[in-house]
């Protein structure tokens, strides 16, 4: 008996990682896709996304008309622009709110998909608002950043708040889950948080 719990927990334990792994290409999947749809609404007949593997960074381009983005308006080129980071963020939070769903609460599966998605979409969303080529390249165009960073507090104030429910989270997705567990695996989270967050913005300046 002692066996087969301790191998349930294995499961869950890779199935978390696994989900964790998968929420964060899916982010860039989703700001991506902002970019790509309204790029083909605005008249790109051929959009395509780059991703560059193993990496969870994508880029976003035109093949067909060729200079797509000289020929537009410069209104379209900032909504395709600032669409992405947008879009992952309010499906993040969309994500966030489902937490609270009762299917959602009742499946181990469901509420870490919630979790994870919310917090890889909001934070996907929070590292291209304050610093990213995005937001660089919307300048250039005459958009006032404070908009974009407005946005970057507020989706800060939901990680930190993501951050808060963590333990909780966990008891209530895992009721067998002890106290000490369940701070040492908030611990670890808050720890990889940081770290992630804290190379993204570091890089840059080392290289």
């Amino acid at each position: 008996m002692k066996q087969k719990s301790s191998q349930e927990n294995k499961n869950k334990l890779f199935i978390g990682i696994f989900i964790l792994i998968v929420s964060i290409y899916l982010s860039t999947f989703l700001h991506e896709f902002g970019h790509l749809i309204f790029a083909f609404i605005f008249g790109c007949k051929l959009p395509y996304m780059t991703f560059y593997l193993p990496t969870p960074i994508g880029g976003t381009d035109c093949y067909s008309p060729d200079a797509f983005l000289d020929n537009i308006p410069n209104w379209q080129n900032i909504v395709i622009l600032a669409i992405g980071p947008i879009f992952v963020f309010l499906v993040g939070i969309l994500f966030l709110l489902s937490l609270n769903l009762k299917f959602v609460k009742n499946s181990y599966v469901l509420s870490l998909m919630a979790y994870f998605f919310s917090f890889s979409a909001i934070g996907n969303g929070v590292l291209q608002f304050f610093s990213s080529s995005d937001i660089s390249n919307l300048v250039q165009h005459g958009f006032n950043p404070w908009y974009f960073y407005i946005l970057g507090i507020i989706g800060s104030l939901l990680l930190l708040y993501e951050l808060f429910i963590l333990k909780n989270f966990i008891k209530r997705t895992e009721p067998t889950t002890k106290e000490r567990t369940a701070n040492i695996l908030t611990r670890i989270w808050i720890i990889l948080v940081i770290f992630y967050f804290g190379i993204y913005f570091l890089l840059p300046l080392l290289f």
